[in-house]
């Protein structure tokens, strides 16, 4: 098994090298180069393919704390490699060959994996962008240019979506109770969701997996604390990550601000729940069979042609 130390030592790198150009958590930062992204994992000799479960866990949380520099190219890595296990292991993992969840997961993970390619620097790039534009209308570009805003909403719908089927067992995927339970909320009082009650709230849902059902399973989501720290880091508040991450839902939702830098937080959100959901032995012992289909997949796959499930890898730029 790799160890993710390695992997950790090069996040907290990147992290201290991007420090002197974002001095604070703040906008959508996104494929820039200041020196720094000789740093990423996968630029480092480690592969997502090869990577065991627990290390796959631990990367969603080391790829939150490294957006303290950037979106970059590792995180859309991981993005695409957890949507192309969706389609790789649906006969063995219920929540995955539930179509309507998996389309809304892969186009979500499209849509921030969308951008141009080998788009020159400087005076260059406006004649490039115009010839550009002679293949792809003006709202295609506009909506290239703005991604991360349609991607808000998106990935809270995939993000309650994702929850919804993990606690299956409790509620709906409209959200109606179906059994009784009871969660600790972040002042330490108790909340009790009755039998035909709505749960319409993310912080709830969140901690009914958390305190609930990785609990019955007998096997907890250890990175999921973890995350959780690492999203306080970032945003340097006292708030508890699982409430605030239901306020900003609510700020979405009600339309009180269409903030963008969120968005890459839920995406590794998912990503960790959406790994979570395969048993570790499963995941681990499918490795090769996977690597083994990706090695066909890429043989197969041309430049001017992708299968619409052809997710993985990811069709970058060289950033």
């Amino acid at each position: 098994m790799i160890n993710s130390r390695g992997m950790a030592d090069l996040v907290r790198q990147y992290v201290a090298c991007w420090t002197a150009q974002r001095p604070i958590y703040s906008g959508i930062w996104e494929d820039n180069d200041f020196g720094c992204e000789n740093l990423q994992i996968f630029r480092n000799g480690y592969a997502v393919e090869r990577l065991g479960h627990d290390e796959l866990c631990d990367l969603s949380v080391l790829l939150t704390k490294s957006l303290r520099g950037q979106i970059n190219r590792d995180h859309k890595i991981l993005w695409s490699w957890c949507s192309f296990l969706t389609s790789q292991l649906r006969n063995g993992v219920p929540m995955f060959n539930d179509a309507d969840w998996a389309s809304a997961f892969l186009s979500l993970v499209n849509l921030s994996l969308a951008g141009w390619k080998d788009r020159p620097a400087g005076p260059a790039a406006l004649a490039w962008e115009q010839q550009a534009r002679s293949y792809v209308n003006h709202h295609a570009a506009a909506t290239l240019n703005d991604k991360w805003v349609p991607a808000g909403p998106a990935a809270f719908a995939a993000l309650e979506g994702t929850l919804r089927r993990k606690n299956s067992r409790y509620v709906s995927t409209d959200g109606n109770v179906r059994i009784g339970f009871r969660v600790t909320d972040s002042n330490q009082r108790p909340k009790t969701y009755t039998t035909g009650k709505k749960l319409n709230r993310i912080d709830d849902s969140l901690r009914l997996f958390d305190q609930i059902v990785a609990s019955e399973r007998g096997r907890p989501c250890t990175a999921l604390r973890h995350l959780r720290n690492e999203i306080s880091t970032l945003f340097t508040v006292a708030t508890d990550p699982y409430d605030l991450i239901d306020s900003w839902r609510n700020e979405l939702v009600h339309g009180q601000e269409y903030w963008q830098n969120r968005t890459p937080i839920i995406l590794n959100l998912i990503c960790l729940l959406v790994v979570d959901e395969i048993e570790p032995g499963a995941y681990d012992n499918s490795r090769n069979a996977i690597v083994h289909a990706l090695g066909w997949q890429r043989s197969t796959m041309t430049a001017s042609y992708r299968a619409p499930w052809e997710i993985f890898p990811p069709d970058l730029d060289r950033i």
